[in-house]
């Protein structure tokens, strides 16, 4: 046997283990769109698609943040979560242990999700102690959409807002974190398409309507200038959420909840 032989044929043993690793890819399944505040299952699924055991496999997901500061936390409810999960600040951190090679393992949890004026992103991440053939596919982004429930007014019709203000508020969730930090007014959405408001000071008023039943937009209005306007979308119980601006303010916004009185 020649010298080049004996070096071809090594090379051809060699080469399946000298590539012969784990490699590990993941997915986030989730409702297609689910209602406000409705608890919501998602799926993380984690597969080893290499040719070597995956070892020390931890799945982390960074979950939808609230812009509180100087706390921030998880942007929705939480409910149950996997046995091998655990919520660390806003990221769930699950320990898999080893992932055989063509194995694949999922993990579970609950998610009600509140109306933000900002994507509800997440991002899953899968690591381990073994050497990959890629790390390309251990993580992704995925953005939650949802569906808003539809909630005809018929004027004239009393409302009680709820409210609280800040710099980078993105939901009515963030106000309810801080009780103490709300606030409320009283009005009423008239027939003919304007707000009338209890014990408002003279030149006080505003306007509403709705450009789908599930949306809701109001403007305030002082001595027929623009003070504060805001853009809903129903959460259900005769309620709708969103951000009002101030244009006077533009460094300011509030998180509203307009919830209509029986």
């Amino acid at each position: 046997m020649t010298t080049r032989l004996l070096i071809l044929l090594t090379v051809l043993f060699a080469a399946p283990q000298a590539f012969a690793r784990a490699d590990l890819t993941v997915d986030l399944q989730g409702p297609a769109a689910p209602l406000p505040d409705v608890m919501a299952r998602y799926d993380v699924t984690v597969d080893n698609i290499g040719n070597r055991t995956a070892n020390d496999v931890i799945v982390g997901v960074a979950l939808p943040e609230t812009h509180t500061s100087p706390t921030v936390h998880v942007l929705g409810t939480l409910g149950a979560i996997d046995s091998a999960c655990a919520l660390q600040d806003t990221h769930l951190t699950c320990n898999l242990g080893r992932l055989r090679r063509g194995a694949s393992a999922t993990l579970s949890f609950e998610l009600a999700l509140p109306v933000s004026r900002v994507p509800h992103d997440f991002v899953v991440e899968a690591k381990t102690s073994s050497r990959e053939d890629s790390v390309a596919n251990n993580a992704l982004s995925y953005t939650q959409s949802l569906s808003y429930v539809a909630t005809p007014i018929a004027g004239p019709r009393a409302a009680l807002v709820r409210h609280c203000t800040g710099q980078d508020l993105v939901s009515f969730f963030e106000c309810l974190l801080y009780p103490s930090s709300q606030s409320s007014h009283a009005l009423t959405l008239e027939a003919n398409g304007t707000l009338t408001f209890a014990n408002a000071p003279p030149g006080y008023t505003g306007t509403w309507a709705q450009p789908t039943p599930d949306r809701l937009v109001m403007t305030y209005t002082f001595n027929n200038a623009m003070v504060a306007a805001f853009r809903g979308f129903g959460e259900g119980n005769d309620c709708f959420s969103g951000i009002t601006a101030f244009p006077q303010s533009p460094g300011y916004i509030a998180a509203y909840q307009v919830c209509l009185q029986p």
